[in-house]
């Protein structure tokens, strides 16, 4: 079996983890996978390990619309069918989905939502309306959806996007994380060895609000929180940002969750969070706002807490989890117990496995 995976862009996050988790598992199970990808915008960082994949690279991909260029790429990609022939196309995200799924084709279509745009602030309105007309004709146009979390195609769903036949979702599988030893990271970042850290992993995006971050950081002085990852937001941030609070930029995850006591998500907006699954598979207590499929991660009150997206209720719960070091220690080890049961690849793999063999005739 081939399988040509179509992305515009694989920039340091949860998708380019999740697809990269994906691709190696397949090919350890004999689906032999290749990758087309566009490119990163300059003020994103590109993931380095999609060196250890096979790849095609499309200069005129990008996420951003322009119709000259994605003319050129969706010729490209029709190129790159017709030579590679494969037996599924898996397309991830809007902007890949569109290219793929905007000329009928004979070959089987799956798209992935890694996440959706019903609730992004960064559209408007009017956006949102039109990005929905044309999800729906795209729909028809898929063998397969599947949706990373089942909250998340339960709101496609209600938004009118497809139809329930075509759905399946399916978990992240997510790779055992390797803690390094604590006091040498801390020395690294130099960071204070003796208060608890908090920390919050992500784009430097409106939809992340790592503004949040900064209110909880001005709440709980005596606590470090840790804010890793770039974006956009980056500068406007750290000029807002009190003493305690510290900017790390895109490090390896293993060095991460080896100096975090809790782990921090206060987004208005997911899919199915992998730095929540990465977190409990590391054994730390998580909390997180409502949002997405974050309750399919969190088991509320026992593995973390899962908090309405507000600034107050965010507080409550993670003055419990500062003030209360054997609810940690309880919590984190209830996480992992439950991320190593259901986050596992080779479940994700077959998983995968068995909707390319549905859609193949």
């Amino acid at each position: 079996m081939k399988v040509l995976h179509v992305i515009a862009r694989m920039n340091v996050g949860g998708t380019a983890t999740y697809l990269l988790n994906l691709i190696q598992g397949l090919e350890r199970q004999g689906v032999e996978s290749l990758l087309a990808l566009g490119r990163v915008p300059s003020n994103e960082s590109e993931d380095k390990r999609i060196a250890s994949i096979k790849l095609h690279r499309i200069g005129t991909l990008s996420r951003a619309i322009s119709p000259i260029s994605d003319l050129k790429a969706r010729r490209e990609l029709d190129k790159l069918i017709k030579e590679y022939k494969p037996d599924v196309i898996h397309t991830h995200t809007f902007k890949a989905g569109l290219l793929i799924r905007s000329k009928k084709r004979q070959i089987p279509i799956i798209h992935t939502f890694h996440g959706h745009h019903l609730y992004d602030p960064d559209y408007g309105r009017l956006a949102r309306l039109v990005l929905n007309t044309i999800e729906r004709k795209l729909a028809k146009k898929s063998a397969k959806i599947l949706t990373i979390g089942s909250r998340v195609g339960e709101e496609l769903l209600a938004a009118g996007i497809g139809s329930r036949e075509q759905y399946r979702s399916i978990a992240p599988g997510i790779a055992p994380i390797n803690k390094v030893n604590r006091e040498v990271i801390l020395e690294k970042f130099l960071l204070p060895k003796a208060a608890l850290n908090v920390l919050w992993m992500g784009r430097l995006t409106r939809v992340k609000r790592a503004d949040r971050v900064i209110e909880l950081a001005k709440r709980f002085s005596s606590v470090n929180f840790l804010i890793a990852g770039d974006g956009e937001l980056r500068a406007l941030l750290e000029e807002q940002a009190p003493s305690n609070l510290y900017f790390l930029g895109i490090q390896s995850p293993d060095e991460l969750f080896s100096i975090a006591d809790i782990v921090l998500l206060t987004s208005d907006s997911e899919g199915m969070p992998l730095t929540l699954i990465e977190a409990q598979m590391a054994a730390l207590p998580c909390l997180a706002s409502d949002v997405g499929s974050v309750s399919e991660i969190i088991e509320d009150g026992v593995t973390g807490f899962i908090s309405p997206n507000d600034i107050d209720q965010l507080a409550l719960s993670l003055a419990k989890l500062i003030d209360d070091s054997m609810l940690r220690s309880t919590m984190a080890k209830a996480a992992a117990i439950r991320a190593k049961e259901n986050f596992s690849v080779e479940k994700m793999v077959t998983s995968h496995i068995q909707s390319y063999q549905q859609v193949i005739k």
